[in-house]
């Protein structure tokens, strides 16, 4: 068995072994599944920016049998652009399976990765396999949901669908929106083009299934916002809002009223963490909030001192005091220096991911160190799971 990175011309044979692991992904094969996803990864894999060295195989006796790929991700980390990559997707032939394979596979590609020197890895898979390699569930769901009730027109906004000269405020909305979480995906200008805007002959989007979903909110010729939705069986859903300020949830809310009415949906539901404003003025109006099991969205950190770095200089403690703070792991600990105050605390890398994704209590810090409590404040890290294969 050898395993190996994929040459450029193997790229057929990959997209054949995706279609077999994927056809036989249950206990019964369902061909439209392994068609959809050779389909999917055939435009995936036309990407510009894509790496054949983080495309890898194991190969018996000349046959793929086990493949996975990390694809290059722009995320911002804690104000910080860093080079990271998404592990999608992972596949093994139904007579290879049971044996570790697809473990060597990925563990083979995250040292690739480490290489050369990419800074973080993330994947969306079965939170009980993907931390045998190394990931963290770190990302919880948390959907907010409310009944729609009636609409009032004359307090609505303006919804259309989106146009070229929409796409810097746009841009701008996402980013003022989600400058404040720990992290969020880098969105260019291009990104926007490709996503609303698709071209004829080229590869489909993903975030934004539909371009009649997405809709811009107007107040006379101001933008004020934006919602990229779906529909459920019984409910609206919105996969992500964005608003240039809080004084214009009332008028967007009333818009998605009226959206709501006109597809008879009863319901409106979206994750807390895509809609931050909206979700804050819902909540206030007595918006139901369903917590979920943590996700099987998990990330994995690949350069500790690239990512401990960026973490510390966006640190509250560091920016409200102006006290530099300092932040390094080594020998399965956690070294903290801030003015006259060191930490050395003994913990795992999952523990440290944990730590920095915010999914410890306060109380719970100040048991283990005073001076983490301090650091390690809550803080969501903001991804939409439909964007993960661009």
């Amino acid at each position: 068995m050898k395993i190996r990175s994929i040459e450029k011309g193997e790229f057929p044979r990959l997209l054949d072994l995706i279609r077999e692991a994927f056809t036989h992904y249950g206990k019964e094969p369902v061909p439209e599944y392994g068609k959809l996803h050779e389909e999917t990864f055939h435009e995936v894999y036309a990407r510009t920016d894509l790496d054949p060295e983080l495309i890898i195989v194991a190969e018996d006796d000349g046959r793929f049998v086990s493949m996975c790929s990390l694809l290059p991700k722009r995320l911002r980390f804690a104000g910080k652009e860093l080079m990271t990559a998404v592990l999608s997707p992972v596949g093994t032939l139904p007579g290879y399976r049971g044996q570790g394979l697809a473990e060597q596979v990925i563990s083979f590609a995250l040292e690739r990765a480490k290489e050369k020197g990419y800074a973080l890895s993330h994947v969306l898979g079965h939170p009980t396999y993907y931390p045998r390699v190394g990931y963290v569930p770190v990302f919880p769901f948390h959907d907010v949901e409310m009944t729609a009730g009636t609409a009032d027109g004359s307090r609505a906004a303006s919804s259309r669908l989106a146009a070229a000269s929409d796409l810097p405020q746009l841009m701008a909305l996402y980013e003022g929106e989600h400058r404040r979480h720990l992290m969020n995906p880098v969105r260019t200008i291009e990104w926007w083009q490709r996503e609303l805007l698709p071209t004829v002959g080229t590869r489909h989007s993903f975030a934004v299934k539909d371009p009649a979903d997405f809709r811009v909110f107007t107040v006379g010729e101001a933008v004020i916002g934006y919602a990229n939705l779906a529909e459920g069986q019984d409910a609206l859903l919105l996969s992500e809002c964005s608003l240039a300020a809080s004084e214009h949830a009332e008028a967007v809310w009333h818009a998605l009223l009226l959206e709501a009415e006109r597809r008879q949906k009863p319901t409106l539901k979206g994750p807390y963490k895509n809609l931050p404003r909206l979700a804050a003025y819902l909540r206030l109006r007595g918006a139901k909030e369903i917590s979920f099991a943590p996700s099987a969205w998990m990330m994995q950190v690949l350069d500790w001192e690239t990512v401990l770095t960026a973490f510390a200089s966006h640190a509250c403690l560091a920016s409200v005091s102006g006290v530099p703070l300092q932040l390094a792991y080594k020998d399965g600990a956690l070294h903290a220096v801030w003015g006259d105050r060191v930490s050395q605390t003994a913990m795992s890398p999952a523990v440290l991911t944990q730590l920095m994704m915010g999914t410890f209590a306060p109380e719970e810090l100040v048991k283990a160190d005073e001076l983490l409590a301090l650091i390690f404040k809550k803080d969501l890290p903001y991804f939409n799971h439909n964007e993960t294969l661009q």
